[in-house]
């Protein structure tokens, strides 16, 4: 039997009553797109996290490039890992001054996937909104780490001191983007993860608890089982969004067939960039596609843009577009001797960070 609106409202309200410091108002909140966000750091940090342990050149690269007034969280299991890293920190990287957090819940780096989305309440209010991370592909390993993930995102919320708004609705973050200014994007396959809701219950959720008043279904990428639109499209200011371009004939076929589509869903206002990516690497592991050559996995913080670089052709046309194309941003290349490893396992900059 479908939810009802009615249900469903009650089900967001009971579960933030559940929470300690709740809002002042469970009505409706105004979600802050990456650059209008206080731009504060948080990351995982891979150093007690088993396969990814070896990962951590990446992180120590990625603070050698940040601004030295930069503001970073970083996240680890355990007190030990703490207390170990902070001496770390503070011997090589003294401009940075990062707060180490336990959090004993962490399996996993893709902080992007199970953090709060920042948002204010209609009182100016700072707080985070969750949806519940049980994404299509939690098999194997994946399903073993979700529920801890998902926990671990509800604390989050603690450390932050931000009260977390839970809504019962299965969405990774990686499939759902938004422009700050009521249009946001999820694919179709939304309402295959949540067979209770159709359509219109999705949209209104979006629009009464989310002031999403344009929620833009579209449709799966051939072959896709990961749900991850923030790998072909990304918002980088209220009125442009970036869509890639891929070499793969199908692949590119379906992007610019989704090109027309948003080109009639967007208002005239909008700019549609294309972004060239060169994912040649057909590298899978636990079930995830190698995200080589995937250039809209950057970070977006502090005016500035991280791109990754992978050392192949395609760095450079990436990199000229994103400058061409975006002029107030400063772009940042970004290399390390292990990024082709972490993206094999799935992901980039933008899957192990959340700005706040």
């Amino acid at each position: 039997m479908l939810m009802t609106a009615t249900l469903l409202a009650a089900a967001v309200h009971n579960e933030v009553l559940a929470d300690a410091a709740p809002p002042d108002t469970l009505q409706s909140v105004h979600l802050l797109p990456e650059w209008e966000r206080d731009n504060k750091l948080i990351l995982v940090w891979p150093g007690d996290l088993g396969d990814r342990r070896h990962l951590h050149n990446i992180y120590r690269n990625l603070f050698k490039l940040l601004q030295d007034n930069q503001e970073i969280e970083l996240l680890v299991r355990s007190a030990h890992t703490r207390r170990r890293l902070e001496g770390i920190l503070e011997r090589d990287h003294p401009q940075l001054s990062p707060r180490v957090h336990a959090l004993s819940d962490l399996r996993d780096i893709w902080i992007k996937d199970w953090a709060g989305l920042p948002a204010l309440n209609e009182n100016g209010r700072q707080l985070l909104v969750k949806f519940s991370y049980s994404p299509r592909y939690t098999g194997g390993i994946y399903y073993r780490r979700a529920g801890y993930d998902d926990r671990a995102g509800l604390r989050l919320g603690q450390i932050m001191e931000r009260p977390v708004i839970f809504i019962p609705l299965k969405l990774h973050h990686g499939n759902f983007i938004h422009n700050g200014e009521g249009t946001g994007m999820v694919f179709k396959s939304i309402m295959d993860d949540n067979p209770d809701m159709d359509r219109q219950l999705i949209q209104t959720l979006f629009q009464e608890q989310l002031n999403i008043n344009n929620l833009i279904l579209i449709p799966d990428p051939p072959g896709e089982n990961t749900g991850h639109l923030d790998s072909i499209a990304r918002f980088v200011t209220g009125d442009t969004l970036i869509l890639a371009v891929h070499r793969d004939e199908e692949l590119n076929g379906y992007l610019e067939r989704l090109n027309d589509i948003l080109a009639g869903e967007l208002d005239g206002g909008f700019n549609i960039m294309r972004l060239p990516t060169d994912r040649t690497d057909d590298h899978v592991e636990n079930g995830m596609p190698s995200a080589v050559g995937n250039y809209l996995n950057f970070l977006l913080i502090g005016g500035r843009i991280y791109l990754p670089q992978f050392g192949i052709e395609g760095d450079k046309a990436a990199l000229d577009t994103m400058r061409k194309g975006l002029p107030e941003y400063e772009i940042v290349p970004f290399k390390s001797r292990l990024i082709d490893d972490m993206a094999r396992k799935g992901g980039v900059l933008n899957c192990i960070s959340v700005v706040y």
